[in-house]
């Protein structure tokens, strides 16, 4: 053994000689990051750090002065604090300025600066190729102030060739905003991948892996544990690495700013092997309480090991986590001693990172483990339940972290508590409560009456309270105790609702209750019982006053309408809780149904029955469905039956007294399913004109299209365009075959036909049918004017009604034969010229015309203006 050791210590002064002994490299940048704090909450005014390592062996050159670009278009020249040596050839570089932004954006503060230091073997040329690390802000006030996330491990390690390498950076957000962990590719400026760039794990370097495959590298994406498995020989020495991640920060869900870490791994060749860390298992627990754990470390090569711890806790402002750490030494040890308080509550863990370094060997290996800590809100203790009238009182002392908490949320569940948990880490409410109202932290007693509704007689309630703990840590605490009261029966209780009888003019609902507990109200009992119209009624009527406990009321609507019912009891004037009857909607489809429901009784559901009678048969028990059930799709049904259906709701009291099973049953409904393919295009005909001038309409005929055993036609689509060139549009709906178009100007028009089945599908048109206007324009070519009233007017023959058939305007033109005008009239299909201009003949002789004929409507739209040009001879004498 003590010559081996002696191999080992000669190995490791050859090596260190050989590390110390590299001919000089110009000081160029190894890692760094961000890291940003808000000043103040009424201002923008930002804590800007950029934290460098520069590689100190050979000539120092580290700059003063770095540029930092703030993504709002300015940036600033920053000359860098004291520097700290930290050892390995390595100086720490602090650069720190103050920069205030001009309102809410999403900024992106940068560095970049000449040059990476040499040989790092996942990036080509390293010594020319630019650093370059990126901070986004997102100043924004929906999310708060905002402090970026601080790293507490420097991201400068050392690993050995087929040494598993470890490396956490001790992240913690400030604000408790949970943060997540990414690798990303190392960059050279804004968006600039660096050309060449490798992971340290990729094929490129070889490798194996201890589990025998080929080397990987991993990261956390919570715990931010960073896992190399495992170094390769690849390259000679030095064999440098670089990793960037990028951190996000968390809030409300959303993703609220990142930092990005650029860090530095230098491999060796080393028979070294890493110490091994022993920490705490990850831990919940109440604020209030210690927090103890112990840690060690042990090396296999009994080298002796620096052990260390980072973390937020030990940087709270208020009652900050104590490690004692032994000194360096073989197998040294800490202990961890933190005394929460109810400042430290929130959602995400605290992180631990702890690491154990061996000290005399090269290189210094490490291994490094997180240990995650929830601080819980301490539970609301000591709460008692006192009940009333119609509400629960609850009272409880003020609670531990009133000042730290935000708000109080109280729970409810009917009739009994469950097992409480016994998970440390399980806060908020139990499965099976319901939210039922909040106060501040600071209140110390709450009203339970169902928001003004008052609640249910004959049910026992069961509730927690749950402390929540404001933004950014959004923590809650533990449930409480649970704490269970009832109201005293001092009313009827409903045990059923019933609707015995489906019709809109004598429809029955049948009612059955409790009588009161004897002991809190004596009998003989009177009960006023009360109605109103709809489910939610908010208005009632006395419909009855006895003494039994059964009604049937009746003549009513119980098909189409709701109804809730009450109790007053007239010992006491106290009235019952409201119930309403059964709401069962039904609506059919292709070979289907479903069902859909909701109900208000005063009950617990247990089980849900449907029911279904198809055309005259009787009814059958479909499903029982589960207390929850609010839906039900019957798929067993055949197009064209007429289904009816209604549902019965079974349930209980958990209160002893109220043992019968309560029932409530709905109103029947009816459908009748139909198929839901498109009908097939009718054939249409159409009756026009036919060259009888006194005809002004079109008849339209098509074929049934509904099946003789079950119709499924709704209704039929009439469209129509005036011109062949037109779009069809709706002109009508009807359930008829036929259909009578009429116009008093013309019968010109396309048609087309369609079918809408009964489930509102439309199937496709017809083919589109024109017919034309019958017109009949033609004009005299002799005027005899002469006073017998025989052919003395220019006028259109055959006219019908006075006007000529389908004419809505002419322009007439009489020209001499030499081509002057001597007569023009607009406007008048009729014309009536008398063969005089201004009240005066014109002379006898032939005459030329052009009458331009403007009809009302033509199939074709060129048709729908004709010029008719002739000639007449005018004759005056007797």
């Amino acid at each position: 053994m003590g010559k081996f050791n002696n191999l080992r210590k000669f190995t490791y002064v050859v090596i260190l000689y050989l590390f110390c002994s590299i001919s000089g490299f110009a000081t160029h940048i190894k890692a760094g990051e961000f890291s940003a704090k808000r000043l103040s909450a009424s201002s923008l005014e930002y804590e800007i750090t950029l934290t460098l390592y520069y590689n100190t062996s050979g000539t120092s050159v580290d700059p003063d002065q770095v540029n930092i670009d703030f993504g709002d278009g300015t940036s600033q020249t920053v000359t860098r604090q004291p520097k700290t040596n930290i050892g390995n050839n390595t100086s720490k570089n602090v650069f720190v300025v103050n920069h205030t932004y001009n309102g809410a954006s999403t900024f992106l503060v940068s560095m970049r600066d000449q040059n990476r230091n040499a040989n790092i073997q996942n990036i080509p040329g390293s010594s020319n190729v630019a650093f370059y690390v990126e901070m986004q802000l997102k100043i924004n006030p929906l999310f708060g102030v905002d402090n970026s996330p601080v790293m507490t491990v420097p991201p400068i390690d050392f690993g050995a060739v087929n040494r598993i390498f470890t490396h956490n950076p001790g992240a913690y957000d400030p604000d408790g905003d949970s943060l997540s962990y990414e690798l990303i590719p190392a960059q050279s400026d804004f968006n600039q991948i660096i050309v060449g760039y490798n992971y340290p794990a990729s094929p490129v370097f070889g490798g194996t892996s201890t589990l025998g495959g080929p080397a990987f590298i991993t990261l956390d994406p919570v715990r931010g544990d960073l896992v190399w498995n495992t170094p390769s020989d690849y390259g000679t020495p030095p064999r440098f690495y670089n990793i960037a991640m990028k951190i996000t920060e968390w809030r409300y869900g959303k993703a609220i700013g990142y930092i990005v870490r650029d860090m530095q791994v230098e491999i060796f060749e080393s028979i070294n092997h890493p110490p091994k860390l022993a920490i705490p298992k990850d831990l919940c627990i109440g604020a209030g309480q210690i927090v103890n754990g112990t840690f060690s470390a042990t090396d296999p090569d009994n080298d002796d090991v620096l052990l260390e711890t980072y973390g937020l806790p030990y940087d709270v402002p208020s009652s900050p986590a104590v490690a004692v750490i032994s000194p360096v030494g073989v197998n040294p040890t800490g202990t961890f001693t933190w005394q929460t308080n109810c400042s430290h509550v929130r959602k995400q863990p605290y992180q631990v990172v702890f690491k154990a370094s061996d000290q005399n060997a090269v290189p210094i290996l490490t291994d490094i483990e997180s240990w995650l800590i929830y601080v819980k809100g301490p539970k609301i203790t000591n709460i008692t339940a006192t009940p009333n009238t119609n509400s629960i009182t609850l009272n409880w002392p003020l609670y531990t972290c009133s000042n730290e908490a935000s708000q109080i949320n109280i729970y409810r569940r009917d009739c009994d508590s469950i097992p409480p948990s016994t998970d440390s880490c399980k806060t908020g409410p139990l499965a099976g409560y319901t939210l039922i109202g909040t106060v501040p932290s600071t209140a110390i007693t709450f009203t339970d009456n169902n928001k003004g509704a008052g609640i249910d007689k004959g049910k026992s309630y069961c509730y927690i309270l749950v402390a929540e703990y404001p933004a950014p840590g959004y923590g809650e605490s533990y449930s409480s105790d649970q704490v269970c009261a009832a109201l005293n029966l001092d009313v009827p209780v409903f045990s059923s609702i019933d609707v015995t009888q489906t019709s809109t003019t004598n429809g029955k609902v049948s009612l059955t209750w409790y009588q009161p507990t004897a002991s809190v109200v004596p009998g003989p009992y009177t009960y006023s019982l009360e109605r109103g119209t709809g489910a939610s009624a908010t208005s009632f009527t006395p419909i009855a006053t006895i003494t039994d406990t059964f009604y049937v009321d009746s003549g009513l609507d119980t098909k189409d309408l709701n109804y809730s019912y009450r109790i007053k009891l007239v010992n006491n004037g106290l009235y019952s809780s409201t119930i309403s009857t059964f709401n069962l909607t039904t609506v059919a489809n292709d070979n289907k149904a479903t069902l859909k429901w909701n109900y208000g009784t005063t009950w617990l559901t247990d089980s849900i029955e449907v029911y279904r009678k198809v055309n005259s048969g009787t009814f059958v028990k479909l499903t029982t469905l589960g207390n929850t059930s609010l839906s039900y799709t019957d798929n067993a049904i055949v197009n064209c039956d007429t289904v009816y259906y209604f549902v019965k709701q079974f349930g209980s009291y958990c209160d002893k007294h109220l043992a019968t099973v309560a029932t409530q049953t709905s109103a029947i409904d009816s459908v009748r399913p139909m198929s839901t393919i498109p009908p097939p295009a009718p054939t249409l005909t159409v009756q026009g004109c036919n060259g009888d001038l006194m005809v002004f309409q079109d008849v339209l005929n098509w074929n049934d299209l509904s099946d003789p055993n079950c119709n499924n036609i709704d209704h039929y689509n009439v469209y129509f365009a005036l011109h062949t060139s037109d779009g069809l549009t709706l002109l009508t709906q009807t359930k008829n075959l036929s259909y009578t178009y009429i116009n008093q100007h013309t019968t010109a028009g396309c048609f087309a036909v369609s079918a809408t089945n009964l489930a509102g599908v439309e199937g496709a048109q017809s083919t589109k049918v024109c017919v034309d206007d019958c017109v009949d324009y033609r004009l005299p070519n002799l005027l005899t004017i002469n006073g017998d009233l025989l052919n003395d007017l220019m006028r259109p023959f055959n006219i019908p009604q006075g006007a000529p058939r389908g004419a809505e305007f002419v322009r007439f033109s009489v020209y001499n034969c030499w081509g002057a005008l001597v007569y023009y009239k607009d406007t008048d299909p009729n014309i009536m010229w008398d063969g005089s201009v201004n009240g005066a003949p014109i002379s006898d002789g032939i005459y030329y015309f052009n009458a331009e004929v403007h009809f009302y409507g033509r199939v074709n739209k060129a048709d729908e203006v004709k010029n008719i040009k002739g000639w007449v001879q005018l004759l005056t004498a007797k």
